[in-house]
């Protein structure tokens, strides 16, 4: 299989063909054996209905409407009584228990979109009550589901985790669920009529590591299918993607969107329009030498099948977009 078939491959060897894609999912508890204190036990069993909520809803294809009621009763109930510091934790498990589910989820598999959907929705819920001027909620965010509190400080964390973790060592598992990862948050992004939430920046992260930093096969391998998924799934908005990060020089957050060593190196040698300041978000300049590099990755001979693959499916819509926009 070239790109990891939804309906007959699954992961860690498991068969997941078509609706049964949800029944192999392993919960959180599988993986975590550590001591429980009583809050963490508490979080854990938490947790785990969660789990068995999201399952749910794909299995029996719920309406999303249907199943955000169900998974935010607990965060409503804490928050009309004012214990706005007491929905942090439930807030946390939520949103990681549906990462914790897309990185399972094969790219291509419908079950992606269902979990956008079920964002969408809880993102339309009203709050349980009006907040008054002096009330704090978690992360500075100031209204409980139209912003998704904490939702994004989830990701970045589960990003991390989930970026270092894939290539040491490199595993079928763990390229497969970063590929995942990434198509959710970038469909996530791309949403229409507006993103669900806004994570364009994750999308340079995500070319950056597959192709401006390195030339090592096996980081390549681990990488380059997730950056094409953004292409796949928001290629057409980063393409006319003009936004900058630019903090100054003296801001502690630097450049969150810098260009990787190869970027800066070969990409002045090869783009001579690419100027000697640094890049500080998407330009075309940089569209074109993500192109060439899922080109020279496509032809690699030293890559894996299912790498170049990725990388030719992702240069060929590249230039798609490039002919029809």
């Amino acid at each position: 299989m070239s790109t990891w078939d939804y309906a007959s491959v699954g992961f860690n060897g498991v068969q997941i063909g078509g609706d049964s894609a949800a029944d192999s999912m392993v919960r959180p508890s599988d993986f975590d054996r550590r001591p429980k204190s009583k809050v963490r036990a508490r979080l854990a069993k938490l947790s785990n209905q969660y789990f068995a909520d999201i399952q749910i809803y794909l299995l029996e294809n719920l309406e999303p409407e249907q199943t955000a009621g169900r998974l935010t009763g607990l965060v409503n109930k804490k928050f009309a009584t004012g214990d706005y510091e007491g929905i942090q934790g439930p807030l946390w498990c939520l949103w990681g228990m549906i990462n914790f589910i897309a990185f399972q989820i094969p790219h291509n598999h419908p079950y992606i979109v269902r979990l956008v959907d079920l964002l969408a929705a809880i993102k339309q819920l009203p709050p349980p009550q009006k907040l008054d001027d002096d009330d704090c909620l978690p992360w500075g965010a100031e209204g409980l589901w139209d912003q998704l509190p904490v939702f994004g400080p989830n990701m970045r964390e589960d990003w991390n985790l989930h970026a270092h973790m894939v290539h040491e060592p490199v595993t079928e598992f763990g390229i497969q669920g970063w590929t995942s990862l990434n198509t959710f948050v970038a469909r996530i992004t791309a949403a229409s009529p507006e993103p669900v939430f806004d994570f364009q920046l994750y999308a340079i992260w995500a070319m950056r590591d597959a192709l401006e930093d390195t030339d090592e096969v096996y980081n390549l391998d681990a990488f380059i299918p997730a950056a094409a998924t953004w292409i796949f799934y928001y290629g057409r908005g980063i393409f006319h993607n003009q936004t900058q990060w630019d903090y100054g020089d003296i801001s502690p957050q630097g450049n969150p969107a810098a260009a990787g060593a190869l970027y800066r190196t070969e990409g002045h040698e090869t783009h001579a329009s690419c100027g000697p300041a640094p890049p500080k978000g998407f330009s075309p300049q940089r569209w074109t030498f993500w192109k060439d590099r899922f080109k020279w990755a496509k032809d690699n001979e030293g890559l894996q099948g299912v790498t170049r693959k990725f990388a030719g499916d992702a240069y060929h819509e590249m230039e798609k977009i490039e002919r029809t926009s």
